[in-house]
C-alpha cells in the first residue's frame, strides 16, 4: 500500500513554468539567455534550468516570485525577449502556473 503523506507547502507567490524551444537553437543560446534572465531579474527569478522537454524540443524551466501583475503579461513580455534572442521562428510555446507545491 502506498501511502499518501508528504509535506508540502503551498506558494501562490510563486510561478512555475517554461519555455518550449527547438532543440535546433545551440543549447550555449539557451545557457545565455537564462543567465541574462537570472541578471535583469534577480530577485524575482528563484530558479532556471535548461532541459530536453520533448522529441525536438528543449525547455527552459523557472520558478519567480509572482508580484501581482498577470502571469500572462510575464510570459509575453519574456516570450518576446526569447524570441528576439532565438528567432520567433524556434520558440515552440509556453506554459505557466501558480500555485507551485513545494516539496519539503
Amino acid at each position: 500500500m502506498v501511502t499518501m503523506e508528504y509535506a508540502a507547502e503551498e506558494r501562490k507567490d510563486i510561478v512555475s513554468g517554461n519555455f518550449k524551444v527547438k532543440d535546433s537553437v545551440p543549447i550555449p543560446f539557451l545557457l545565455a539567455f537564462a543567465s541574462n534572465w537570472l541578471t535583469r531579474e534577480p530577485d524575482r527569478l528563484l530558479s532556471v534550468a535548461i532541459r530536453g522537454c520533448a522529441k525536438d524540443l528543449n525547455g527552459i524551466d523557472f520558478r519567480y516570485v509572482f508580484t501581482g501583475e498577470s502571469h500572462v503579461y510575464d510570459m509575453h513580455r519574456i516570450g518576446r525577449w526569447l524570441e528576439e534572442t532565438v528567432g520567433k521562428h524556434n520558440v515552440r510555446g509556453w506554459s505557466v502556473s501558480s500555485p507551485t507545491y513545494i516539496i519539503k
